[in-house]
């Protein structure tokens, strides 16, 4: 099991990285919201970077 780590609002966060279909934790990660435009957010998809929504 893996853990995430990720700074929201200047306050450390971390959470448990699960995957249904066994994903590797990707190397970068990125806070995706309401304000990321689809087309950038579909663009690092592609790129490999993983989507925390929040």
């Amino acid at each position: 099991m893996f853990t995430i780590h990720w700074i929201q609002n200047n306050t450390p966060q971390s959470a448990r990285w699960h995957s249904e279909n066994a994903i590797p934790l990707r190397r970068r990660t990125v806070i995706a919201g309401d304000r990321m435009k689809a087309d950038d957010a579909y663009r690092q998809a592609c790129e490999g970077t993983a989507l925390l929504l929040g």
